[in-house]
C-alpha cells in the first residue's frame, strides 16, 4: 500500500484543522482491469466503469463500449470478472447468473431479505417507431441538441415504464419486472437531432436507515404549467422493496453566487449521490456542470431524514459523477473530479468536515487524463475497491491507451 498524501490544488481545509480526527487514505497501485485497443474511439468508450458483486461472490465491472450519445443509452456493456476480490480480472462477453442488460451505471442493491434488485436502462426508442404526442415544451442543451419534452402520462405505457431486474434468492434467477412510479409532472425527453425518444431509468439506489430503498436522481418535471426551467435532485423512495415508488423530496437547483458566479448558466444539479451519515443526517453531493466546462461541486444535508434539505453549498471547485461509501468503521468516502479524479475521506459524523483531496489521476487537459467517473465497493469495514477510467496507461511495450483501473483503499483513523 502507499500513503497517499493530500493533493492540494484542489481547495480544500484539512479536517484536523477543523478538529476531527485525522483520517489517512492508503491507496494501492493500480491494477489494470481492462486495456483498450489501440483503435478504442473517441469519448465515451472504455468508460464509466461501475462494480458490484454478484450473487455468486464474483466482482463485475461493466463500462462503455460506444460513444456517449442519447442513440447509444442502453446498449451492450463491455464486461471485466474478478473471483479474487479485485485482485485479477478477466475480460468476458457473458457472465453466467447474470441478467445481461445495461444496468444504467447502477450496480444492483441487495435487499435485506437476501434478493438483489438491478435498475435496467431500456435503449432510446426511435421517434419514427410512434406516434410522438404533442410536447409540453422544448429548451435547448448545452451539449448542443434540442430537447422536446413530452408528458409521461400521454405516452403509451411501454415508453414510460421503469425496468428492473429482481434476483430471487429462493428460484437463483433474475426475472424482468416494470415499476409503478407516482412522479406528478412526469415528463421525458427527445433528441431532435438524433431523433430518438430517451427512455427513464434509476440512477442510484440505496437503502435508507428505515428499510425503505432510496432512489437518487436528477430531472425536470411539468410544474405550474411549465417545465422546470433548471434539474432538480430528486429522491424517490420504496417502502415495497423497489416495485413501487413515490416522489419523497427535491432539492431545487440554487447556487453560491459568491463561491460560484456563473452558477445561473448551468442546466441544475445532476448526478447525485446520498450517505447515510453516522450521526443520523443525510448528505447529498449534486453536479452542476452540464456541458459548459468544469464547475463547483455541491453538498446539501438533511436533518429529517430526507424530507427537507439545508441550502446547498460548494463542497469543491470542480466534480462530475460524485459517489459516497460509508464504511462501518465510520469513515465516508467521496470520489469525483474532471479534470482529475480525486478521492477524499470524512470521519465527522456530519459530513461537514473532510480531509484534503487525495489525487488518483493527476489533472490534465480536459477530457485527456480521465473522464472522472468512478466507482466505489466496500470489501470489509475499513477497505474499499476504486475503480475508473485513465487514459494514460502504459503498456508494456510503452503505448498509451485507455484502461479501467482498479485501486484497493483502506482508511485508518
Amino acid at each position: 500500500m502507499k500513503t497517499h498524501r493530500p493533493f492540494l490544488g484542489i481547495a480544500a481545509v484539512a479536517a484536523t484543522a477543523l478538529g476531527v480526527n485525522a483520517t489517512t487514505i492508503d491507496v494501492s497501485e493500480p491494477t489494470a482491469a481492462v486495456v483498450a485497443p489501440a483503435n478504442a474511439g473517441g469519448w465515451g468508450w472504455y468508460q464509466f466503469p461501475t462494480i458490484e458483486r454478484l450473487p455468486s461472490g464474483e466482482l463485475l465491472i461493466q463500462y462503455q463500449l460506444w460513444p456517449d450519445t442519447q442513440t447509444s443509452a442502453g446498449t451492450t456493456t463491455g464486461k471485466a470478472i474478478s473471483t479474487d476480490d479485485g485482485k485479477t480480472w478477466k475480460t468476458v462477453t457473458n457472465v453466467p447468473g447474470y441478467h445481461g442488460h445495461h444496468n444504467g451505471w447502477t450496480p444492483a442493491l441487495r435487499l435485506r431479505n437476501g434478493d438483489m434488485l438491478s435498475p435496467i436502462t431500456v435503449p432510446s426508442t426511435p421517434l419514427k417507431d410512434f406516434d410522438a404526442p404533442e410536447p409540453v415544451g422544448q429548451d435547448q442543451s448545452s451539449y448542443n441538441f434540442t430537447r422536446n419534452w413530452y408528458a409521461a402520462e400521454s405516452l403509451p405505457d411501454k415508453l414510460a415504464d421503469w425496468h428492473f431486474m429482481r434476483w430471487r434468492k429462493e428460484q437463483k434467477q433474475w426475472i424482468g419486472e416494470t415499476a409503478e412510479m407516482r412522479i406528478p409532472g412526469e415528463i421525458l425527453f427527445s433528441s431532435v437531432q438524433e431523433a430518438v425518444l430517451r427512455r427513464k431509468h434509476m440512477d442510484r439506489m440505496k437503502i435508507a436507515p428505515d428499510g425503505s430503498i432510496w432512489g437518487i436522481r436528477y430531472d425536470q418535471r411539468f410544474v405550474d404549467g411549465k417545465v422546470q426551467d433548471k434539474y432538480h435532485v430528486m429522491i424517490l423512495r420504496s417502502t415495497d422493496a423497489g416495485r413501487s415508488w413515490d416522489l419523497y423530496s427535491e432539492i431545487p437547483y440554487k447556487g453560491d453566487s459568491e463561491a460560484d458566479p456563473n452558477w445561473s448558466k448551468q442546466e441544475g444539479f445532476s448526478e447525485p449521490d446520498v450517505a447515510f451519515m453516522p450521526d443520523g443526517s443525510v448528505l447529498c453531493l449534486m453536479r452542476t456542470t452540464y456541458g459548459l466546462g468544469p464547475a463547483p461541486l455541491y453538498a446539501a444535508s438533511s436533518t429529517d431524514s430526507g424530507k427537507t434539505w439545508s441550502n446547498p453549498r460548494v463542497f469543491d471547485k470542480v466534480g462530475v459523477w460524485p459517489r459516497l461509501l460509508e464504511l462501518k468503521c465510520g469513515v465516508t468516502l467521496a470520489s469525483y473530479g474532471r479534470p482529475g479524479l480525486f478521492l477524499r475521506a470524512t470521519s465527522d459524523p456530519s459530513g461537514r468536515k473532510w480531509e484534503p483531496p487525495v489525487a488518483i489521476v493527476q489533472p490534465g487537459a480536459l477530457h485527456t487524463d480521465t473522464c472522472s467517473y468512478s466507482a466505489l465497493m466496500a470489501l470489509d469495514e475499513a477497505t474499499a475497491l476504486l475503480v475508473y477510467s485513465d487514459f494514460r496507461h502504459k503498456t508494456a511495450d510503452g503505448d498509451t491507451r485507455k484502461a479501467i483501473r482498479v485501486r484497493r483503499v483502506t482508511v485508518r483513523r
